[in-house]
């Protein structure tokens, strides 16, 4: 077949979105003559104008060697492209933030603000022990957090130096010690935010004009000025605080003082703002549901705006405990109890927090999850080895010397499975048998080889034994009713769970204040992901109901 080149055209639309057969390329490199000498020939000539007429017809024995070639952009069109500013990312970033802090304060009683570690021993010790070659190696390999804290210690530590510096030259150089005054300064006057008559000492003593004329006039004391501060933070920290500003008091040299002032400072600010969560934090558990739900509706629109769907993962999550129920028991309220049993079932495949794949509505609250899901895990597989302990070994001793064996293998198979994750609980609990064989025998019983290669293999089946599993069922069933009804007081925890109930009682009420905090928040939303034609919304204002009343408690 001839070939038919398409004349250059860049501007015409038209020609550029018709379909022209591909060429062998065999006068790709000619002239723009050539080619109109070739077009010339086979517009005139009868037989290259029927071949070409039968090219630009579609004929199923055409070679599917030579494929017409359509662009998918000019087929389909090309989608639009979408901008985002800084300040739409920077505002989505301060929602969420503020929706995590208030979601920790309301459902976390052990939430408070720490003090950033920091390490710079350890980064000035790996730098002279390896050189600078080792020192580069651990910074590239070191993650974010790590190289963020390396590079501020670095800085902190040009600017003692160069404090250091200015203090020593002769006569000294004061404007950067004033400087710092004055960054004190802006810190006792936040800490004492209603206290009129201090702030006004604060600025009589440490007025920064006044301090700049008695630098010029080689009058200035910088020991009054510390000794000044140290009372007045010895005044308003709190009593944990007391010994740190003895031992600050005690500091002679300028810098290393300084230095202390600002860490105790950091300090206080941290005590300061403790202790307004903790008188807050009964208001804010009051308005929690509310707040969250309407940053997570504004988190929502700002997602929108970009064009990402913020909720893509959480009806694919939905979706998939709706899928394994029957049909006639999808109901929202059990399609979303499932969903939240599925994600502590450490039997179901489920990523670590850091994965892309936790629902949206609960990224907040996976990594508590994980450690719910692996400690429940931790707590069956120590029970079922107990069981089985005591079934191959236990049943072999007097009555009354069995309770003392379930302690001591109780205790034994925690020490060991304590740190493990669920991952490799199975594997931990095969090698189990020698330790509850001990347990056994600091209990007068004698085990032969015979007993404990039996427990071995119940072990080493444990994840498919029938007695794990009845065990893993009845702890299902236990979650499970107590999310039918959040509002139970109490609830008879399952069969098999005596030697660890005080522990289970613990997990288990931290999962399902979790689960009834987040229903009384997205509740409603989850319902329209169920239901799109409004019929559950009904369901949704009780789930939002009892979850208030749990969260309050």
């Amino acid at each position: 077949m001839s070939d038919k080149a398409s004349k250059d055209s860049a501007g015409d639309n038209r020609e550029a979105s018709e379909a022209k057969p591909i060429g062998d390329g065999s006068g790709g490199g000619g002239s723009g003559r050539a080619r109109e000498h070739r077009d010339s020939e086979s517009s005139t000539d009868p037989q290259h104008r029927d071949q070409a007429q039968a090219a630009s017809q579609p004929d199923d024995r055409r070679s599917p060697r030579s494929p017409r070639f359509v662009n998918p952009e000019q087929q389909f069109g090309r989608s639009p492209d979408v901008y985002v500013t800084l300040e739409k990312l920077m505002e989505a970033q301060e929602a969420f933030n503020n929706l995590v802090l208030a979601h920790e304060v309301a459902t976390n009683d052990n939430f408070r603000f720490e003090p950033p570690a920091t390490s710079a021993s350890e980064a000035s010790s790996a730098a002279s022990s390896g050189g600078a070659a080792a020192a580069a190696a651990a910074v590239s390999a070191a993650s974010p957090e790590e190289l963020e804290r390396r590079v501020r210690e670095t800085m902190h530590r040009a600017f003692w130096d160069m404090l250091t510096e200015n203090l020593a030259k002769q006569p000294p150089d004061y404007s950067q010690a004033v400087t710092l005054i004055g960054e004190i300064k802006t810190i006792l006057l936040s800490l004492l935010p209603n206290n009129e008559r201090a702030r006004q000492q604060i600025e009589e003593v440490l007025d920064l004009e006044l301090i700049r004329q008695k630098v010029e006039h080689g009058a200035f004391d910088i020991n009054y000025y510390s000794n000044y501060v140290l009372d007045l933070m010895g005044k308003m920290c709190a009593p944990a605080r007391d010994e740190a500003i003895r031992a600050c008091a005690a500091i002679q040299e300028p810098v290393a003082l300084f230095r202390e002032l600002f860490r105790l400072l950091d300090l206080m600010k941290l005590d300061m703002a403790n202790f307004t969560m903790q008188q807050m934090r009964p208001y804010i558990r009051q308005q929690a549901v509310t707040y969250e739900r309407e940053k997570f509706e504004q988190l929502l629109a700002s997602q929108a705006a970009v064009g990402v769907d913020g909720l893509r993962r959480t009806r694919a999550w939905l979706s998939e405990s709706a899928a394994a129920l029957p049909a006639a028991e999808r109901t929202p309220s059990r399609v979303v109890s499932e969903a939240l049993l599925r994600l502590v079932d450490w039997r179901q495949s489920r990523p670590q927090p850091e994965a892309d794949w936790w629902p949206e509505t609960l990224v907040m609250d996976a990594q508590k999850l994980v450690g719910i899901r692996d400690r429940l895990a931790q707590l069956h597989c120590v029970c079922a080895c107990v069981l089985l302990a005591m079934g191959a070994l236990g049943q072999r001793l007097p009555e009354d010397r069995r309770p003392a064996f379930k302690a001591r293998a109780t205790a034994a198979a925690a020490a060991v499975l304590a740190d493990c994750p669920a991952d490799r609980l199975d594997s931990a609990a095969a090698g189990l048998a020698d330790t509850l064989a001990k347990s056994a025998e600091s209990a007068d019983y004698r085990v032969n080889d015979k007993e404990c290669q039996l427990l071995t293999a119940q072990l080493a089946d444990l994840p498919v034994h029938a007695a794990a599993r009845l065990l893993h069922s009845r702890l299902m069933d236990f979650l499970r009713e107590g999310l039918q009804d959040l509002q139970a007081r109490q609830v008879r925890l399952p069969t098999g769970y005596s030697a660890v109930e005080a522990e289970l009682a613990q997990v288990a009420g931290a999962f399902l204040r979790l689960c009834a905090h987040n229903r009384a928040v997205f509740g409603q939303l989850y319902d329209k992901l169920l239901m799109p034609d409004g019929r559950a919304g009904q369901a949704a204002e009780g789930q939002e109901s009892r979850g208030e009343e749990q969260g309050c408690n």
